[in-house]
């Protein structure tokens, strides 16, 4: 059985470089999405296990870095990224200039867009757009996404805290187990979709 001790613990020593790591790797290297790691992380930050502002600077630093070397692969079209690029190709040849004519407005809304914001250093790879454009709006939703996500958690986790004052530890560990479970079935569907369009 786990020990609450030793799980908030394991918090305290491990959860802002783990933040950033799920962070930079969520919906990039592993198709699991980064809402999930903000949500959780607003959860454990108002029920005092770790400090908001801090999850915040690791959650939004660990997307830039992400999402940056997302765009540097698809740009230079590596085979790392090849199915995110093909797919990004086929769905983009018939609305090409409608993007690139809104390509700012394309990268900031797609941060708020489950599925579609992990495509959106793709699709600035693919059409070449400048790094300094990509970097200003993407950072832009960045900044102002991740605060919400995160506020969500907190809020989460106040009003369930008010429901079960005197249910201990254990109740943290039940709902950051039903916050990954919908974040593992966002990432399956996501995955399911590429997958049935390629296929095609």
């Amino acid at each position: 059985m786990l020990d609450p001790i030793v799980f908030i613990d394991y918090i305290d020593r491990f959860s802002y470089p783990a933040i950033f790591i799920i962070s930079l790797l969520s919906g990039h290297l592993i198709p699991f999405p980064e809402d999930v790691i903000l949500l959780v992380s607003g959860y454990l930050a108002s029920a005092g296990f770790i400090n908001p502002y801090y999850a915040c600077i690791a959650g939004i630093l660990g997307i830039l870095v992400g999402d940056n070397i997302l765009y540097q692969l698809s740009k230079k079209g590596s085979s790392r990224v090849r199915r995110l690029r093909e797919y990004v190709r086929v769905r983009l040849l018939p609305r090409e200039a409608f993007v690139r004519k809104h390509i700012r407005a394309v990268i900031f809304v797609s941060r708020f867009v489950p599925f579609f914001r992990s495509l959106s250093p793709v699709v600035a790879g693919v059409l070449d757009i400048p790094r300094k454009t990509f970097q200003i709006y993407n950072s832009i939703g960045v900044l102002i996404y991740v605060p919400i996500m995160i506020a969500v958690g907190y809020l989460f986790e106040s009003n369930v805290n008010n429901l079960v004052e005197r249910v201990d530890t254990y109740r943290h560990i039940f709902f950051i187990a039903i916050l990954i479970f919908f974040g593992l079935l966002i990432a399956y569907w996501g995955n399911r979709r590429i997958n049935r369009f390629l296929k095609k």
